[in-house]
């Protein structure tokens, strides 16, 4: 894993060996959880695109779509190769050119193909080269009852969300206590304990 990792880093040489290595098989795109759910991506056609220069946008424009979950590079590909490097790169190649494409998902996929296709975890582990490792850490089931949280109002992608409570307001487990401005992309806080807002600035804390 490491070498791939490191092989990775190296786009001019990702792309050299996947334009002359790859045997266009799909299996990329028939592992691919996204295509499954029913979204227009298909790593193997990205792959494809290596070989002609990029001719035809309809090849990587479904790379938009891509999770970048690894999934297709890490066990798909049998001939290790790094399709999941070629979708991220289309990828921010199309988002730094402002290219969006809405499009409908196809409903009738995942009925007709998740079920089948989901990957065994133990699978992914022997490809991983895991399977020598035991799982068997110290672990132990208990509950954590914390008495006291800080919640950042920055801890996510987007605009930083705004409190929406103050300073000795009683708060439940589950309310919401900050939320994005109107028309700012961000992320909705909600208490993790019940208590009293104890402090309002970059972060909430809350006491039980």
């Amino acid at each position: 894993m490491a070498q791939r990792y490191m092989l990775g880093a190296n786009w001019k040489a990702t792309a050299r060996i996947g334009a002359s290595a790859c045997d266009q098989c799909s299996f990329c795109t028939e592992f691919c959880p996204r295509y499954l759910l029913g979204h227009p991506i298909e790593p193997h056609k990205a792959m494809r695109s290596l070989g002609y220069s990029m001719v035809g946008e309809a090849n990587v424009i479904g790379t938009l779509f891509c999770c970048e979950c690894n999934l297709c590079t890490m066990m798909a590909c049998p001939e290790d190769l790094d399709p999941s490097k070629v979708c991220v790169q289309n990828k921010r190649r199309l988002m730094s050119e402002g290219r969006k494409w809405e499009v409908e998902a196809v409903a009738t996929r995942p009925e007709l193909h998740l079920d089948n296709r989901r990957v065994p975890i133990g699978r992914l582990i022997r490809k991983l080269g895991l399977a020598d490792f035991k799982n068997k850490g110290p672990l132990l089931e208990a509950s954590l009852m914390a008495k006291r949280v800080k919640l950042p109002l920055k801890q996510h992608v987007g605009a930083p969300a705004g409190a929406v409570v103050k300073v000795g307001d009683a708060v439940k487990c589950g309310d919401v206590i900050a939320k994005p401005a109107e028309n700012q992309l961000g992320a909705v806080i909600h208490a993790s304990i019940s208590g009293r807002v104890k402090e309002v600035s970059d972060a909430i804390v809350i006491e039980a």
